[in-house]
């Protein structure tokens, strides 16, 4: 039995336009899904992905189930790093012998994921089995990126899509938020009763408004609501504020942007999988039914 960590994100694009009043509008990657199949139906030789370090990918298995209101995704990535075949040595006695391995082959590491598009909640999550030796979620995002455009050069059409994926932090959020080097965006979900109070007093035309409102708050150009936002935390978990939850969008100090939600502040990280003796490889069902459970509980 080995712990295997989870790593939860959600997937976003946007269009890159001559245009900036239309650069950076970001939305839910809704159409992963297809643009998953469309790779997953190549030939295999036609689905690799070179990476660096002498290493390449490429998607193994897909399996999209669809309803209503969600489309579920759940999927494995081979990845190998070739051109490196020394020696292997035995532990239990130290002899030495030649590795069998061909130059251009290497040792398959499997790295499984699940996508749960939502319009209910209007986001694409994602879920990724963390594994030293696998691929990253920058890996997901260029093998995307590099088919996405091979796909429509091939059909010769333009394509400005820009994809990206923002972190979910499963951390102590007040310590999340204080580790943000810049707050852009906070998105509030506040009970309607609040517009009735004696601020907005409201209350006579509640009777067709949905039960949660959702309040959009941004920054000033250049600027940061970070402070702001942590006083608005310390209000939703004082209770009884009208708050429900509070999703807060961010960059790092790297840049990388980073997205705060509190309804993943107590979410479980890992996962308990069955190990092969012989190979030290982890059971793949187990993992997918694990990553399963929980993108669906999100």
């Amino acid at each position: 039995m080995e712990k295997v960590k989870v790593l939860y994100n959600t997937l976003v694009t946007y269009q890159r336009s001559k245009s900036t009043s239309n650069e950076g509008r970001i939305t839910p990657f809704f159409e992963v899904d297809k643009l998953l199949l469309r790779i997953k139906n190549r030939a295999k030789l036609n689905r690799f992905f070179e990476l660096e370090g002498r290493k390449f990918m490429f998607i193994e298995t897909l399996i999209i189930q669809k309803n209503e209101s969600d489309t579920l995704i759940t999927g494995m990535f081979k990845s190998a790093r070739y051109q490196f075949r020394p020696k292997l040595i035995n532990k239990i006695n130290g002899s030495e012998r030649d590795n069998p391995k061909l130059i251009s082959e290497g040792d398959i590491i499997k790295t499984h994921f699940t996508i749960l598009i939502s319009k209910s909640h209007n986001e694409v999550f994602h879920l990724l089995e963390y594994n030293y030796f696998g691929i990253t979620m920058k890996n997901f995002i260029d093998y995307l990126s590099h088919f996405n455009k091979k796909i429509f050069k091939d059909e010769a059409k333009n394509n400005n899509l820009i994809f990206q994926y923002n972190i979910i932090p499963k951390d102590d959020f007040i310590e999340s938020l204080r580790s943000i080097k810049s707050v852009k965006l906070a998105e509030v979900t506040i009970d309607k009763q609040f517009l009735g109070d004696s601020a907005l007093n409201f209350s006579n035309r509640l009777v067709s408004v949905k039960n949660e409102l959702k309040l959009t708050i941004g920054s000033n150009p250049r600027e940061s609501i970070k402070e702001f936002t942590v006083d608005l935390f310390n209000k939703y978990n004082v209770g009884h504020s009208g708050i429900s939850k509070i999703r807060i969008k961010g960059r790092d100090e790297s840049n990388n942007d980073i997205l705060l939600d509190t309804s993943f502040m107590n979410k479980m990280e890992y996962l308990n999988i069955d190990k092969d003796l012989l190979t030290g490889e982890l059971n793949s069902l187990q993992i997918l039914d694990g990553l399963t459970r929980l993108i669906t509980n999100l």
